[in-house]
């Protein structure tokens, strides 16, 4: 169980419960709060607002197509963001016609990002009424 000394829980340590845990702090927490953010960054958590976190993927994202096409003009967007324990994931791409996408994962126990690139194969369009649900369900009882 670790909280800073203003009372914030530190994430991916156990939490006490409301009673055990007492007032309730009123500093803003690591987002705004300098002292709160340096002692959970010294339990091995980065904190920073989600938008540092998608800009990050957008760089990582930059870069490596820079890399590999120096010179073309394109934007980077983010599609898809997650972030839970510390822990965050986005779903990125770009405006060039080559159908790729990137998938950028922040592992904060390791403390390393990394980026997966997937090509889009296909865009299959799949209406409601074709998926039976009711033939799904009784084909996993019967496994």
């Amino acid at each position: 169980m670790a909280y800073t000394a203003h009372g914030f829980h530190i994430p991916g340590t156990d939490k006490l419960t409301i009673k055990e845990l007492g007032p309730v702090p009123i500093c803003g927490g690591p987002a705004l709060c300098l002292p709160c953010k340096k002692e959970i960054e010294v339990h091995g958590m980065i904190i920073g607002t989600n938008d540092d976190n998608v800009e990050k993927a957008k760089k990582i994202v930059l870069d490596y197509v820079n890399k590999k096409h120096r010179g073309e003009k394109f934007t980077v967007y983010v599609v898809w963001f997650t972030y839970i324990l510390g822990n965050w994931k986005a779903l990125v791409s770009t405006t060039r016609a080559d159908s790729m996408y990137y998938e950028v994962t922040y592992d904060s126990r390791n403390k390393v990002t990394y980026l997966d690139p997937y090509k889009k194969m296909d865009n299959i369009t799949i209406p409601d009424e074709e998926i039976d649900v009711e033939k799904i369900l009784k084909n996993l009882k019967t496994d």
